[in-house]
């Protein structure tokens, strides 16, 4: 599993250099949408990030996100984690509950 970034503020559009894939996990009977990416100051790692911890408007209209969205066959974040959800489903996987890496 790739370490989970904690951003100190909401992550921008210049923060992120690369969305590689998605995951939905499952923390405290909640979904969350987890995108894999590369940051633009940590060059050379991947990291998850939570859709919560992405400036809105960079993850609603931000090119790189619209991108990924294209390749995924979807037009938001809200299709995506639905869509995920919805394999998930036809597959018979039930998430465990995570924790994060400080303990929740």
């Amino acid at each position: 599993r790739l370490q989970i970034y904690k951003p100190k503020y909401k992550l921008t559009l210049w923060d992120i250099r690369e969305v590689q894939d998605c995951r939905v996990r499952r923390i405290n009977g909640e979904y969350q949408l987890l995108f894999t990416v590369e940051l633009t100051n940590i060059r050379g790692r991947t990291f998850e990030i939570c859709k919560n911890d992405v400036n809105g408007s960079t993850i609603t209209r931000g090119d790189i996100f619209m991108r990924f969205y294209k390749l995924k066959n979807v037009e938001n974040a809200h299709q995506l984690q639905q869509t995920l959800m919805d394999e998930l489903r036809a597959k018979g996987i039930e998430l465990d509950s995570e924790c994060d890496d400080d303990g929740n």
